[in-house]
């Protein structure tokens, strides 16, 4: 019989390609190699002891798999890169992105919670900038976050003044702007509740 790969090795080599193809820095490779070895366990024992469905797509699969990875990162974690998702599916990019959109409709109300909680905070420290017209600047921690947050702020009219800085990872919106009686600000704090 041949004889396994010792699990530490293992997490120690998928920490590695997250670091090599994904991007990640070391701390969070070990946190989504921690967090897919949980899911991964969970989903082997979940099936072999019946409690849990075997998934007639390997799409269905995934998005199992991928939400359970998000709920291990809990909710104070970025959320997983199109990269990310890609080097622990060994998928695509591109398909990593369409995974995540799908989890992203199929698990709508987890995924605006998760978000909106992660948005909140980042409205809650947004520093006003400038002379008049003052700028709100809203700077975020990952790049998951920010699209969410520049996504409903234009879907509720804020597109006007928006500025979108994907490197510095930072929004501006104009004070002046309101939509509702509310600025930028007032409104991420408050669609975050």
């Amino acid at each position: 019989m041949t004889e396994l790969p010792r699990l530490s090795d293992l997490a120690s080599e998928a920490a590695a390609a997250l670091v090599d193809d994904a991007g990640s820095t070391p701390e969070r490779a070990e946190a989504v190699v921690e967090a897919v070895a949980s899911a991964a366990a969970h989903d082997a024992l979940a099936t072999t002891a019946g409690s849990e469905p075997v998934y007639g797509s390997i799409v269905d699969a995934r998005l199992a798999s991928l939400r359970r990875v998000i709920e291990q990162l809990g909710d104070r974690a970025s959320p997983l890169s199109a990269y990310e998702a890609a080097t622990v599916f060994r998928i695509t990019p591109n398909q990593g992105r369409t995974l995540l959109r799908t989890y992203q409709a199929r698990y709508a109300k987890d995924y605006r919670a998760r978000m909106s909680e992660a948005v909140q905070k980042v409205a809650k420290g947004a520093q006003k900038k400038g002379a008049k017209p003052t700028r709100y600047d809203f700077a975020f921690e990952d790049a998951g976050t920010l699209e969410y947050a520049v996504e409903r702020m234009r879907r509720h009219g804020f597109e006007r003044s928006l500025t979108v800085d994907r490197v510095a990872l930072v929004v501006s919106v104009d004070e002046s702007v309101k939509v509702s009686g509310q600025d930028a600000r007032d409104f991420l704090v408050a669609d975050s509740k």
